[in-house]
């Protein structure tokens, strides 16, 4: 009889302990309860063990509530880069695509999947109000598309001569272009034969941009009230805008009525886009 008994003990032990190995949301509880007596290190050891294990949409909503908050994920794209929100949050653009046929999509924030406009450019800028945008529109003619097939066929040196000249031709090739949000109305802003990398539009309506003349150092420069750019930086060192490395070009403050760095990131690389997931949160 005694070995009965602990022949049905060890049933029911190991029936136990396999219900809370199977089981998630048994797992969960366990999770739970060590998080509510204070044993954290415990607790965030099973919620990860249960997040490794792609777990039910209940039990990660839980295990999000629990330790922080929950936040659902829109993807927009598998191919973006550049996300920005407009300053009153009611409108967002990101790229998509890379070199020279890259775009920039214009949609709502509360309808984020349906695309209020396809900008045939990069580098777009809202206005402190969000009425407009600024980008830098890019035509991608066949001269652009061979060099940058001639970029990537390249090696070594020879990859880097014609990185160069792609980056240079592109630069002068794109026009600022200011778009109405709402209306959809573009102007191009004249900026003669000068290279742009990146811009802004200023809370005064002035049209701010890192460039440069011919094979000159980058400077910024500044238009206002439709006079023609005028330089605001000098030197032989690369300008760093608004808070940049001096190194690369950077992302600068949208509302810059006076210069300031900005918090929203830095602005594509000149020449090439790191494309990934854009998704919203």
């Amino acid at each position: 009889m005694p070995r009965v008994l602990g022949v049905a003990g060890i049933v029911v032990l190991t029936a136990w302990v396999g219900f809370g190995e199977g089981n998630p949301h048994a797992r969960l509880t366990e999770a739970d309860v060590a998080w509510d007596r204070g044993d954290y290190p415990r607790a965030l050891t099973e919620y990860l063990a249960l997040l490794d294990g792609s777990p039910a949409d209940d039990v990660f909503e839980a295990i999000a509530l629990q330790t922080g908050e929950l936040f659902k994920t829109t993807e927009l794209t598998t191919d973006g880069g550049a996300p920005r929100f407009s300053p009153d949050g009611r409108y967002l653009t990101y790229e998509v695509g890379r070199g020279v046929t890259r775009k920039t999509r214009l949609a709502a924030a509360d309808t984020p999947t349906t695309t209020i406009a396809e900008l045939a450019g990069y580098g777009a800028s809202f206005s402190p109000d969000g009425s407009q945008i600024a980008y830098l529109k890019q035509t991608a003619t066949l001269e652009l598309q061979q060099l940058e097939k001639s970029a990537e066929q390249a090696d070594g040196t020879e990859r880097t001569r014609i990185t160069a000249e792609l980056t240079a031709a592109g630069e002068i090739a794109a026009r600022i272009t200011i778009r109405d949000v709402s209306g959809g109305a573009e102007r191009e802003v004249d900026t003669g034969d000068r290279r742009k990398s990146a811009l802004r539009l200023a809370a005064d309506g002035a049209v701010v941009f890192t460039g440069s003349e011919g094979t000159g150092v980058e400077q910024i420069f500044v238009i206002q009230a439709g006079r023609p750019p005028a330089a605001v930086t000098s030197g032989a060192e690369r300008s760093a805008p608004f808070g940049g490395t001096g190194t690369s070009t950077r992302d600068w403050s949208s509302a810059s009525r006076t210069s300031r760095p900005s918090a929203e990131g830095d602005s594509p690389s000149r020449g090439q886009l790191l494309t990934a997931p854009v998704r919203m949160l």
